[in-house]
C-alpha cells in the first residue's frame, strides 16, 4: 500500500511538473517570473468501487494560488470519468505552494496539473 501511495505521490509530483513546465495549455493564466512550487499535495482518495474494477482515469485542473501560496480555486478543465472530480478537488483544494513571483514579488497565479488515479499503483 505504502509503494501505492509513493507512486501516486510521485505521479501527481510529476504530472504538476509538467503542467508547469506547459503553462501554455492552461487558459487564463498570468505571466509569472517564478512558478509556484508544491510544497504539500494531499493525495486524493481513489473512489473504492473505481478501483476494485481497476478503472483508472485523469483529471485536469486549474489552480488558483494566492499570494501567499494557498489554493483559492480549483475546477476541472477535462476529466476521464466524473466519478474521480470530487476525490480530486477535495485533495487539490488543500494543497500548499510557495507563491508566484513576478519581479521578486509574490503574486496571484493560476496552473494546470493532471492527477492520474491508477488502481496498479
Amino acid at each position: 500500500m505504502l509503494t501505492k501511495i509513493r507512486t501516486l505521490a510521485l505521479t501527481l509530483i510529476a504530472a504538476g511538473l509538467m503542467a508547469l513546465a506547459a503553462r501554455a495549455d492552461a487558459p487564463q493564466e498570468q505571466a509569472f517570473d517564478e512558478a509556484p512550487v508544491a510544497l504539500r499535495t494531499p493525495m486524493p482518495a481513489y473512489p473504492k468501487d473505481l478501483h476494485s474494477m481497476k478503472i483508472e482515469g485523469r483529471v485536469a485542473v486549474l489552480v488558483e494560488i494566492d499570494e501567499k501560496g494557498a489554493v483559492t480555486n480549483v475546477q476541472v478543465l477535462k476529466s476521464t470519468n466524473s466519478a474521480f472530480d470530487a476525490p480530486a478537488l477535495r485533495a487539490v483544494r488543500n494543497w500548499k505552494f510557495t507563491p508566484a513571483k513576478k519581479d521578486k514579488a509574490p503574486v496571484k497565479a493560476q496552473v494546470s496539473f493532471s492527477l492520474k488515479f491508477d488502481p496498479n499503483a
